[in-house]
């Protein structure tokens, strides 16, 4: 038998003070804490926000995956089966 779920997340680039930011909160019921990265333009760099927006973005995804991943240990080990965050 075949299970699919979709989860999804909200991403949002920004420019602040010459630094690209993201923030990225999953949309579940259950609470979870916003993950947040930057990407900061090299001093003798050129200006490209999109990449900015890639490398932040893809940092804060990353770093959701990482706050999710200890929760999913926990309930492993526990044998539960609900799903946290």
């Amino acid at each position: 038998m075949t299970r699919i779920a979709e989860w999804k997340i909200r991403l949002y680039p920004f420019e602040e003070d010459g630094t690209t930011k993201a923030g990225v909160v999953p949309t579940r019921e259950r609470p979870c804490s916003p993950a947040k990265q930057v990407a900061h333009c090299d001093s003798a760099g050129q200006d490209m926000p999109d990449f900015g927006d890639e490398l932040a973005a893809s940092r804060a995804v990353h770093d959701l995956g990482r706050q999710m991943m200890p929760t999913a240990q926990s309930d492993i080990s526990l044998g539960t089966v609900e799903v946290a965050c």
